[in-house]
């Protein structure tokens, strides 16, 4: 062998060796060192090795990097929307939220730091000095039938550990029984049920395949079997509801219902928030209250809160993939029936999150900032008068307000911070970052657009027959309140010590309420079943998935993004298999539970891809 042949092999050899310990070290860096995932990084590696022989020197440079950066930047965007949602997407998931994109650019920018970036340029530079080396020394090129044979070999050897892989996951299934198997290795990468559960188990890689291979491929129809476990789900369900102390206790009244962007809270205060922290002290509160961060984020919350149904934990969000499905029982439905005006209204456009259809899917006349004369993207304080107005001439009424000042980017000149306010906050905590300054102001601003609606609700003498009911949307994505965070190190507290510091607020206000307080853990999947009690509407609740908060026989439910479970007498962590009691209960007890709230979000899912009320009801 040449000298010149000797050189442009071991060239050949070195850079696909570079190609797989970038692939290893990229993978160690972003995704978890399981056995199943070190199985899939042979998978990928022996792939792409395979083309790259098939390819020859004087092309797979080229081919590679493409190959390679598609490879990162599956990684990288993974790992920045963990960053923000503190969950894994799935393709369809990032299909689905494309159109919002371009109108949370800062909000992404801001997610985005230099390690997520130096990858790019690492893979930048190697492969520019190989193609430097390949004009230098690889002048001559031929196309061998060993080269076939040898990329022949690595796919193989790919395929193989695919197929082994799957093999040993596919046997977890032995032994488990029942509904059980749900903790089953199986269940967990077959069902994909739980994004961050299948990435602790399996890794990113695994995750990479197992979603590609659900795209591509076409899902047999099951919906009448869908049907039938729903059937038999609604036959079994128990909806005993009892009158309790506050039934009817807001009959005839009108009623705001605000979800509050980003809302945790921590960010109510009887310094920077003196408004909202008097109407909850004023108001019936409810401690525990808690809503998950789901794949379409305020747009679950919405669903969620107007339908009592869970939505999608994986796939599209519900906006957008099922929204022209049948609802029953919706929220400004009810009220609407009843005889209410009921309009809904965002400082945003019509069209992010499909609310020009999803809202008069939920029985709501639709306002966003163009139908409300305003610029779009107005703090609240600017909005808040507005809606004070409109409302004003309404004889009965229930709206729906999504607020917006506290949604990201949390930096001193984004929507709804106000100097004097940043000046009020840096004086107490002169310590305290730019962009925890930043939440408590935009918090400040909704403090104040509360209190501006209200305001006109006295002006227009219509005070005593107003009815506020406050919630978040999800706790504040983007922002660290973990231990050692600077958060932390200012203000005492922090989400590992006291994981309660990211719960939502709930609670409702009347003037002349009598302050009420309820322990309870709950969401907004309860939120129709208790206003249906709170205004004692005629209402069938037989569908909805929730109950109603104070209803004294329900033990509470709260499901996080990673799909633990929680009630008023156990937590249970479904990554680890763990339970921890807050009562006197028994595992069995707490198993059954576990069971059925499992299974809940199943038929959750069922209803929505079988279209179960349209099917049932012939709509």
């Amino acid at each position: 062998m040449s000298k010149e042949k000797l050189i442009s092999n071991l060239i050949e050899i070195i850079y696909l060796l570079a190609v797989f310990l970038y692939m290893l070290v990229l993978k160690v860096s972003f995704s978890t060192s399981s056995a199943y995932d070190f199985l899939m990084l042979i998978f990928f590696s022996a792939i792409i090795i395979g083309i790259l022989i098939l390819a020859g020197s004087k092309f797979n440079k080229y081919v590679g990097f493409i190959l390679l950066a598609l490879y990162t930047l599956y990684l990288v965007a993974q790992n920045v929307y963990y960053r923000a949602f503190s969950q894994y997407f799935r393709f369809e998931t990032a299909i689905g939220l494309s159109k919002e994109v371009a109108g949370v650019t800062d909000s992404i920018a801001e997610l985005i730091h230099f390690e997520d970036i130096l990858p790019f340029i690492i893979l930048t530079v190697i492969h520019v000095l190989f193609i430097v080396l390949h004009f230098l020394f690889q002048k001559k090129y031929s196309y061998k039938l060993k080269y076939r044979l040898l990329s022949i070999i690595f796919v193989v050897i790919g395929f193989g550990s695919l197929f082994y892989n799957v093999s040993i996951i596919d046997a977890s299934a032995e032994g488990w029984t029942n509904f059980d198997i749900y903790k089953s290795d199986y269940y967990i990468y077959h069902s994909m049920s739980n994004t961050n559960q299948f990435v602790n188990k399996f890794g990113l890689l695994s995750l990479l395949y197992r979603d590609a291979e659900l795209t591509i491929s076409s899902e047999s129809n099951e919906i009448d079997t869908y049907i039938q476990e729903v059937d038999e789900f609604y036959a079994s369900k128990e909806n005993n509801h009892l009158d309790n102390e506050l039934t009817g206790i807001f009959k005839d009244k009108s009623v705001l219902f605000i979800q509050a962007e980003s809302f945790m809270n921590l960010a109510i205060s009887e310094e920077f928030t003196p408004n909202l922290y008097y109407y909850m002290n004023n108001g019936i509160v409810v401690e525990n209250f808690n809503t998950p961060l789901l794949i379409g984020s305020t747009s679950d919350t919405e669903f969620m809160s107007n339908t009592s149904i869970i939505p999608m934990t994986t796939g599209y969000p519900v906006c957008y993939e099922y929204i022209n499905n049948s609802y029953p029982l919706t929220l400004g439905g009810i009220f609407k029936e009843n005889g209410y005006t009921t309009y809904a209204f965002h400082n945003n456009y019509a069209e992010y999150y499909n609310r020009d259809v999803t809202f008069a899917k939920y029985g709501y006349e639709f306002f966003d900032s163009s139908k409300l004369g305003l610029e779009n993207l107005e703090p609240d304080t600017k909005l808040a008068e507005t809606i004070g107005w409109i409302l004003s001439e309404k004889d009965k009424f229930a709206s729906y307000w999504i607020t917006y000042s506290g949604h990201q980017p949390y930096s001193l000149d984004s929507v709804g911070v106000d100097s004097e306010d940043v000046k009020l906050i840096k004086e107490k905590y002169p310590d305290l970052d730019d962009e925890y300054v930043s939440y408590i102001a935009k918090a400040m601003d909704v403090d104040k657009a509360l209190y501006n609606f209200l305001n006109v609700m006295d002006w227009s003498g219509r005070l005593d027959e107003v009815v506020i009911v406050f919630y978040g949307d999800h706790y504040a994505k983007g922002l660290d309140f973990s231990k050692g965070s600077n958060w932390d190190q200012v203000m005492g507290t922090n989400s590992d010590d006291n994981p309660e510091i990211l719960y939502t607020p709930f609670f409702i206000y009347s003037n002349n309420l009598s302050p009420m307080q309820y322990d309870k853990v709950s969401t907004t999947l309860d939120l129709i079943p208790t206003v249906v009690n709170l205004w004692d509407f005629d209402v069938d609740l037989g569908y909805s998935l929730g109950n109603d908060i104070f209803d004294p026989e329900y033990e509470g439910f709260f499901f996080d993004n990673n799909g633990n479970i929680i009630t008023n007498n156990f937590s249970y962590n479904i990554i680890y298999d763990s339970l921890m009691f807050n009562n006197y209960y028994s595992e069995e007890e707490a198993m059954k539970e576990i069971n059925y709230y499992s299974n809940l979000k199943d038929i959750a899912s069922k209803i929505l891809k079988s279209d179960y009320f349209a099917q049932k009801m012939g709509d």
